[in-house]
């Protein structure tokens, strides 16, 4: 625990197999904003081994390894910097060329926030998209339109209709 808590190993099973295991995990102290020392993992290597039908798919050996190591000094943790300094969108300062604009095309959508700021902003976006679809369907809807002469006309004919069909029901059922 003097540490910071960090394991050095960890392994993940399934029963008596292994699955995942992280190796080789070395601690070196940092230093935050504040001056305060705290524990981080530079360097390790994960190895996965996947299994299909209880048995391992490559042998005894894992089927993939990831290593890392974190270079001295490149860490630094709270150092207040703002949620905008880490936006993946096009700030425009450096003029776009043509080639550039046909390769920011394939570029994939920047994922939504999950922060609570975030999700406002989506929800935001997201009422005023059904605001403005709400508009346009109640701008269009059949119901807006005002009562004409064909609508009135149509109304007494399905009125007359109905009245002459009860006279009929009514005069076969007075002439039994």
């Amino acid at each position: 625990m003097a540490r910071g808590g960090h394991p050095l190993k960890v392994e993940f099973t399934r029963g008596e197999a292994v699955r995942m295991r992280s190796v080789g995990i070395q601690l070196s102290q940092i230093e935050m904003a504040d001056g305060r020392p705290v524990w981080f993992p530079v360097r390790g290597r994960t190895e996965s081994f996947p299994m299909e039908g209880g048995r391992y798919q490559n042998g005894d050996g894992p089927a993939g390894v990831e290593a890392y190591f974190i270079v001295d000094g490149t860490v630094r943790f709270n150092q207040g910097l703002k949620d905008e300094v880490f936006s993946v969108d096009w700030k425009g300062d450096l003029p776009a060329s043509d080639a550039w604009k046909k390769t920011a095309k394939a570029f994939p959508k920047p994922t939504r926030r999950n922060d609570p700021a975030g999700i406002k902003e989506g929800l935001d976006r997201q009422l005023a998209e059904a605001d403005a679809d709400a508009e346009q369907i109640r701008a269009s809807s059949p119901a807006r339109r005002a009562w004409d002469g064909a609508t009135a006309l149509q109304t007494t004919l399905a009125a007359s209709g109905i009245i002459a069909l009860m006279g009929v029901v009514l005069w076969r059922w007075k002439t039994r």
